[in-house]
């Protein structure tokens, strides 16, 4: 039975050709714009789900009029972290993002994007682990860096990086305090090196617009 409806429907393709072939491609056209959709959805909804504690994690913007400033003031991390008290942890870094950033560790130079400034509480509110080093005194000293798997291959090979001086920019000198164990999926803020502010003092100031603040609550608000 099931095959002669096979030759019955090849019989009305056959006779119909050219209303078939356009069917027939319509059909496979939305099939693939669909799954292509499906997809994509299904990647963008995917970022920032690789920790649970993401969830309590907010970017604070702020609004002048009708329009929304990237930037916040510097100071605002420290303020919220003593004044909110909904909030576990806050803090003010600055991300170059796909910026090319020049790092060398003496014999080795690489131009490597995700480079970030930051102040010592970074990983109480992003919960990167740590492959090497201590994730509650990784950021502590003022020179300290702590790298990427991906980055510690690309520099230093297989040999460990712990403690080893890396220069950013061509000007600035660090020592790595920790490898970042890479995130089981996408990930918003790119975080391939993360150092310390060396002018966190200096630029403490409310007029200061040029960081980036984010607060990890107690408990998540709708």
């Amino acid at each position: 039975m099931l095959r002669n409806y096979f030759k019955i429907a090849f019989r009305n393709l056959s006779k119909n050709r050219l209303y078939s072939l356009v069917n027939i491609s319509g059909l496979a056209i939305c099939m693939a714009s669909f799954i292509t959709i499906l997809v994509y959805l299904n990647y963008e909804l995917s970022y920032d789900k690789w920790a649970p504690s993401l969830k309590k994690v907010f970017k604070v913007s702020l609004q002048e009029n009708q329009d929304i400033r990237r930037g916040t003031p510097a100071p605002l991390a420290s303020f919220l972290k003593q004044n909110y008290p909904n909030a576990e942890a806050a803090t003010a870094i600055n991300p170059d993002g796909d910026f090319q950033s020049l790092l060398s560790n003496g014999k080795k130079t690489i131009y490597q994007t995700g480079v970030v400034t930051a102040d010592s509480s970074f990983f109480n509110v992003f919960p990167y682990k740590l492959v090497k080093g201590n994730v509650s005194t990784a950021l502590n000293a003022p020179n300290a860096v702590v790298i990427s798997e991906e980055v510690s291959r690309k520099l230093f090979g297989d040999a460990d990086p712990m403690g080893k001086p890396i220069k950013i920019f061509n000007a600035i000198d660090g020592i790595i305090t920790g490898v970042m164990r890479e995130p089981d999926g996408p990930n918003q803020l790119n975080a391939q090196l993360v150092m310390r502010d060396l002018y966190e003092k200096s630029n403490m100031f409310w007029e200061n617009y040029s960081y980036q603040t984010y607060i990890k609550l107690n408990q998540p608000v709708a």
